[in-house]
């Protein structure tokens, strides 16, 4: 993966899992190699318009509440939307489905009355989405 981009984001977010591996066994921010796995893969997989959504979305989710992360948040699209208005709402709903391939966000499907532009459909980022957030692109899971 590394080898194969100069995405700044995919470059740092590497450097970020080589170093929590390379950390001793009973240092409590070490990950397990299970979620080492998923998370390179995810950051692998991900095309920069996706990081760049969850990025918003996490923003998102410490602008409406002070949230735990220890549970789902739950986000409206519109929010999202609202961060990146440079991108249509179709593109974002792409982009938001990667991230859902991956359970980084989770998008539940269409509510029982759609407003355009995917606006009212809720988006959730997910506890692995805030793990991706502050393990990989290292952003401070109390805001920032």
């Amino acid at each position: 993966m590394v080898v194969r981009t100069r995405q700044e984001a995919k470059l740092r977010g590497a450097a970020n899992l080589i170093a929590n591996l390379l950390l001793k066994e009973d240092d409590e921010a070490k990950l397990s190699y299970i979620e080492l796995d998923h998370y390179v893969h995810c950051l692998d997989q991900l095309s920069s318009g996706a990081i760049e959504v969850l990025v918003e979305a996490y923003r998102a989710a410490c602008a409406t509440r002070s949230p735990d992360f220890s549970e789902d948040v739950r986000i409206d699209f519109s929010d999202i939307q609202a961060r990146m208005p440079e991108s249509g709402p179709s593109l974002l709903m792409g982009l938001v489905g990667e991230l859902n391939a991956v359970n980084i966000l989770h998008l539940t499907g269409a509510p029982g009355i759609v407003t355009p532009g995917y606006a009212n459909y809720p988006v959730f980022l997910t506890p692995m989405g805030v793990g991706f957030v502050s393990h990989v692109l290292e952003l401070v899971t109390q805001g920032d």
